[in-house]
């Protein structure tokens, strides 16, 4: 197989620690597909972080240094900005495997498809290895929105997990896209959780029913854990941030599907989770139990959240969990699962 396929890497960089930073480019610059530019967006780093950036200059990486308006202005800036004919994105503190390009021009080129899926690893280890398979499935997007559009909800809908590696439709990330098919879905502004599961909606809501899409059973991305990212870490508004990102996507699935699926729910469930357990539960957050019971009951009025109780397919056992976050006492089972 030639490199005729031009592939672009776009990498948005905010405060990204160097020897993590190295490991990812690493990754990239030992790619056996060689057609490949880098494009990392700086965006508004400190100086402590940017100015090791220039280091990284060379024939195929161009550095956009721009303000801080976050991850999705810097995607967007990354796809105007980038001449591949195909893309994929990156995070500046995980890393790719070595085969992952050349995998994706390969299953291009022989089924002429305009999205390319591999799969994810959560891990906290450097040690992971890699998967490869040339075990392939092709969907076109007009036989199978419902289910992708499900399994950005519930990953477990299109493969089960295995040892680790799975197909994960919410991340931009371990996804090769044909450039043009992006042009019409920027990744949302104004959004800080959840905008990967927006956009993703978004996209395969919104895209040609003449889109194909290959999924590929390789294990291409480590996405590795850390402690200080937007789910883990004390934010002030969180409960206005995950809020905005609930009334964002209650808008867009109920045009796309009439409904709230029980897959859906499950989603809403677990941002309520991340809610208890990183914002009430945070130890930076000084209110006391009872305040907080009184302040997860007082965000389960909100219409955000009630229009989906009140118009959702939910399961049975999701139902239970609605009325458990009503009654404010998941605050405090939540607390005793902390210390226990």
């Amino acid at each position: 197989m030639s490199d005729n396929i031009k592939i672009s890497i776009i990498i948005p960089f905010y405060n990204i620690a160097k020897e993590l930073f190295d490991i990812c480019i690493q990754s990239i610059r030992q790619q056996t597909y060689k057609n490949y530019e880098i494009i990392i967006i700086n965006d508004g780093s400190s100086t402590e972080y940017s100015s090791f950036l220039e280091e990284y200059c060379g024939d195929n990486v161009k550095i956009i240094h721009k303000e801080n308006e976050g991850v999705s202005k810097a995607r967007n800036i990354g796809i105007v900005n980038c001449t591949g004919e195909y893309l994929t994105f990156v995070d500046g503190d995980d890393s790719i495997s070595p085969y992952m390009l050349e995998e994706a021009a390969s299953v291009i080129d022989k089924t002429n498809c305009d999205i390319v899926i591999g799969k994810i690893k959560i891990t906290n280890s450097q040690k992971d290895q890699f998967v490869k398979s040339n075990r392939i499935i092709v969907y076109n997007t007009s036989d199978k929105r419902t289910l992708l559009l499900n399994s950005i909800f519930d990953p477990e809908l299109l493969m089960k997990e295995q040892n680790g590696w799975q197909y994960i439709m919410q991340a931009p990330v371990a996804k090769i896209f044909k450039k043009e098919i992006l042009e019409d879905c920027p990744f949302p502004n104004g959004v800080s959780i959840s905008e990967d599961t927006i956009w993703n909606y978004n996209l395969f809501s919104k895209c040609n029913d003449s889109v194909k899409i290959a999924f590929l059973q390789s294990g291409w991305y480590l996405y590795f854990q850390n402690e200080k990212s937007t789910l883990h870490s004390f934010k002030a508004d969180l409960d206005e941030q995950i809020l905005t990102s609930i009334k964002a996507l209650n808008k867009t699935v109920w045009e796309q599907e009439g409904k709230f699926s029980c897959y859906y729910i499950g989603w809403i469930i677990g941002k309520i989770q991340q809610l208890i357990e990183c914002y009430l539960l945070n130890p930076e957050n000084k209110l006391l139990l009872l305040e907080k019971i009184f302040c997860l009951k007082s965000i389960m009025k909100e219409p955000e959240i009630r229009i989906v109780v009140q118009n959702g397919n939910s399961l049975l056992k999701q139902k239970i969990k609605f009325a458990f976050f009503k009654s404010g006492l998941a605050v405090w089972y939540y607390k005793q699962k902390q210390r226990s």
